[in-house]
């Protein structure tokens, strides 16, 4: 057992912002689990798991295709997530199992299997579809350098002029990437530097495991306090990611976690690479997860959580010889594919998400104020969003807490200040209490504000405030 991952581990387990919950243990567990598999697994077991992996990824591309041309019934052809709650996780999951097939297929070449390379390239092209129609970003990045990896063990010895060729396409690479949804690039260099006031604020041991969840959108909400006039604010909403694993481990475990981390990555990736193909593949797997992971939520996802295991299990050198007879080894493949390709993120009830979603329900009116008060306000300290503060402040109106409702909403408006709800409920507010001066100064700033989205509740609210304003002035 690699010592930096039961520590990292550990962490997870006991230091926490929160109290721990069954689902993250049984995660883990199941995670762990995974691991030893792959630990004690033979040697000449790896390509039956690569081929495994390359399968799940071929089927998966073969549903976001199918859901793209309207050929699966009943799914909109905007929703290309498939299995997965959205297509940047997807990306991830079909760049990993691109590099798997890629490495079949060069296999199959090399021992001149004809039946076989025919049979990975159409694995391959069915996952580079999918992998377009995602269009992930991140996934297209983690093949990318995966693929660049491979190709510097294949070819060492690279002319100049083949060297130069390859930097060039990674620079317009970057440049199409980018301008593929700017905004997008925008939003997430501010989360990280949202980040890293979290990180600088506790840099040894962290935040604690759900931490930044629980604390983020308030340091959003204090930047845009101190800065109302940023140009951040076109691009801020409610966020539950921060779109970079080495970031989230580092605002939540610290110094501690990080370095424990990048020790089992040195543990895996350091050293000379011997020319053993099945360690290249490997390695060019870990490398295209961890460049992935600089952009995006892998360690959220519980399907890609058990692909790290299985990768670094594979990686390192079996401690117990144990033989598998090849009808048990197939069924285990079998197993583990199905568990992969049919397991949906949405059956774990206790997520941060579901407390966002139960928390909403609470706020209808079928539910006691005071009973539906508590439990938002315990929500508040695990996922604090903007929709929460609203419904919170609604609460504290049934409730006839004026000044309470007003401060909800004003935190509310101050974690996206380009939302319109909090600011027409603050509207609303004052003209309940009867404080013209103050519903007039926020009807003039709603009716100033750029709308993010227009839709016919940010066009209901407009005109409500605009005949409000016309009253006034008549009167």
């Amino acid at each position: 057992m690699n010592i930096p991952l039961v520590v990292i581990c550990l962490l997870l387990l006991l230091h926490r912002a929160y109290p721990i919950d069954y689902v993250s243990m049984w995660q883990l567990g199941i995670c762990m689990l995974v691991y030893m598999l792959m630990r004690i697994l033979p040697k000449r077991y790896l390509y039956w798991v690569l081929g495994g992996i390359a399968l799940a990824g071929w089927i998966e591309g073969c549903m976001v295709v199918l859901e793209y041309t309207h050929c699966s019934p009943g799914i909109p052809r905007y929703l290309v997530t498939a299995i997965f709650s959205n297509s940047g996780a997807q990306g991830g999951w079909l760049a990993i199992s691109l590099l798997a097939a890629v490495a079949l297929l060069c296999k199959s070449w090399k021992n001149k299997v004809n039946m076989g390379a025919v049979l990975w390239t159409v694995v391959a092209i069915g996952i580079v579809c999918g992998l377009i129609l995602t269009e992930s970003r991140a996934g297209w990045v983690a093949a990318v350098v995966g693929l660049l990896y491979v190709g510097s063990k294949l070819y060492p010895s690279m002319s100049l002029y083949k060297k130069g060729v390859v930097c060039l396409f990674v620079v317009i690479f970057i440049v199409v990437l980018y301008s593929l949804r700017p905004d997008s690039a925008i939003g997430r260099l501010f989360i990280w530097q949202r980040t890293w006031e979290m990180i600088t604020d506790y840099p040894l041991l962290g935040t604690g495991t759900g931490g930044w969840l629980a604390n983020y959108m308030y340091y959003q909400a204090e930047y845009f306090a101190a800065h109302p006039d940023s140009s951040y604010i076109a691009v801020a909403d409610n966020v539950f990611y921060p779109y970079n694993e080495f970031l989230h481990l580092m605002a939540e475990q610290g110094l501690i976690g990080l370095s424990c981390l990048l020790l089992l990555l040195y543990s895996l990736l350091g050293g000379k690479t011997d020319d053993k193909t099945s360690e290249v593949i490997l390695k060019s797997l870990l490398i295209a997860f961890i460049a992935f992971s600089c952009f995006s939520y892998p360690a959220s996802v519980f399907r890609l959580q058990l692909l790290f295991a299985c990768i670094i299990g594979l990686m390192k050198e079996q401690t117990l010889n144990i033989v598998f007879p090849q009808k048990v080894m197939g069924i285990f493949v079998v197993l583990l594919m199905t568990v992969l390709i049919t397991m949906k993120e949405e059956n774990f009830r206790y997520s941060p998400r579901q407390l966002f979603y139960q928390a909403q329900e609470l706020s209808s009116q079928k539910y006691p104020a005071d009973d539906a008060l508590q439990v938002l306000e315990d929500v508040a300290h695990v996922v604090p969003t903007c929709e929460l503060y609203c419904d919170m402040g609604d609460l504290w109106m049934r409730q006839g807490d004026f000044e309470q409702a007003k401060k909800c909403y004003q935190m509310a408006g101050t974690m996206i200040p380009g939302r319109l709800t909090p600011n027409y409920k603050l509207f609303l507010l004052y003209i309940k209490l009867n404080d013209t001066e103050s519903a007039i100064c926020m009807g003039e700033k709603i009716l100033k504000q750029p709308i993010k989205k227009e839709g016919s509740k940010t066009i209901r609210m407009q005109t409500e405030v605009m005949q409000y304003m016309s009253k006034v002035k008549n009167d």
